[in-house]
């Protein structure tokens, strides 16, 4: 179901949870849209800090809005499986997971015309706390496990 939110200032951004197969159970997306009047936007992938072990969307809450209302962006937060439950590679293949989807909506959310034109304007944004196991998260999405025509970088 979407909301709005409105931190004091405008853009207002539509917020909605998806739910999508994750490594070892499904996991929750929450996505941060601002209005647009139809420009692209880039994707902000967004990891909740917390040592792979605690953490959650409602703690990322606020630093995703924000992006996504500042920057402007899309802004997917990531609700990743949490160790000591799911151990690794449980939290980076979820993120794997959440860019494939990101990238798969953004598609599906724009007009595509011509596949030149396609390549110019794709790009996936992987934004991180300071956390430097997160730092290895991000590279893995910057080298995608096969070729792809979208470009991938890390904004630390």
């Amino acid at each position: 179901m979407a909301s709005l939110l409105d931190l004091e200032s405008s853009p207002r951004l539509c917020i909605e949870e998806v739910r999508i197969t994750g490594h070892a159970q499904p996991i929750t997306l929450r996505s941060y849209r601002p209005a647009s009047d139809g420009t692209v936007l880039p994707i902000v992938l967004y990891f909740h800090g917390g040592g792979f072990i605690r953490g959650g969307l409602d703690d990322a809450d606020i630093a995703a809005a924000t992006i996504a209302r500042d920057t402007p962006a899309w802004v997917v937060s990531v609700g990743y499986s949490l160790a000591p439950a799911f151990p690794f590679p449980a939290a980076p293949e979820d993120g794997y997971r959440a860019a494939q989807w990101a990238v798969a909506h953004a598609r599906a959310q724009r007009p595509i015309r011509s596949a030149s034109a396609w390549r110019d304007t794709t790009r996936a944004v992987i934004s991180r706390p300071a956390s430097p196991r997160l730092r290895a998260i991000a590279e893995i999405f910057a080298c995608p496990r096969k070729p792809c025509s979208h470009r991938c970088s890390i904004r630390a």
